[in-house]
This record gives structure tokens, sequence and C-alpha cells, in this order.
């Protein structure tokens, strides 16, 4: 079954190229090109992970992400946040998963959402 991501960048070329990379790896993508949607409830499901942008329109990504963390049925729910500012300490008190900063590295951003999407089981010790 594939991962669903939800991508929400209000950067169109960004929003082309990070679908074109995750639907060719595999993962079924939605693309937002402004983050309200998710705020508004025209989000029909929730998906496996979020990648945000910092810098949006109307609502910026750390807004966001503090929403999705108050909203029972997303806050477990793993957020990457991607930008091209140093917010990462804002970032991680908002509740995001994982930061990463812009110019984007593609296989960090890869390997941030298999981890995430995959997550390894806990080993209990007796």
């Amino acid at each position: 079954m594939k991962k669903k991501i939800l991508l929400a960048d209000d950067d169109s070329d960004t929003l082309l190229l990070l679908n074109k990379i995750l639907v060719g790896k595999g993962y079924e993508v939605q693309c937002l090109n402004n983050a309200a949607a998710i705020v508004n409830g025209e989000v029909a499901q929730w998906p496996d992970i979020f990648i945000l942008d910092k810098d949006m329109k109307m609502i910026d990504g750390i807004a966001i992400c503090k929403f999705l963390r108050l909203h029972k049925t997303a806050t477990s729910i793993p957020i990457v946040m991607i930008s091209g500012h140093d917010c990462r300490h804002r970032a991680t008190a908002a509740g995001v998963d994982c930061y990463l900063d812009k110019p984007l590295d593609l296989h960090e951003l890869l390997d941030a959402v298999y981890r995430l999407t995959h997550p390894q089981p806990v080993e209990i010790r007796q």
C-alpha cells in the first residue's frame, strides 16, 4: 500500500518538482499551494506524513504544525518542515518531527520521509 504525503508549499515549481520525485519513489502525493485548506477542513483524508514549507501566504507552516498537533486525529502524523530561513528552534517547538534547510537536499528529504513513514519496531527487553 502506498504511503500518502500531503505536500504544502506556495511555490508551484517546488510543488511540481517534489511531487514528481515523491511519486517516482512510489508515494501518493496530494499537493496544496495554500495550507489554509488544512485548517478549513478541505482535506478529505489525513496523510501518513505532512511536508510543509515554513513560508506560505495566509498561514505559515509553523502555524499549520501547531494546528495539527492540537487536532485529535492528526496529532501523531509526522511532519517534515522545509525552510530557507533559520527557524529550526521554532519549528521544533511547534512539533515538527524533521526540519530541513533550503536549498533542499533531496536525498535527505527522501531519507526523512522513508524513516518517518516506516518506523522501526521498538525492541522491549525484559
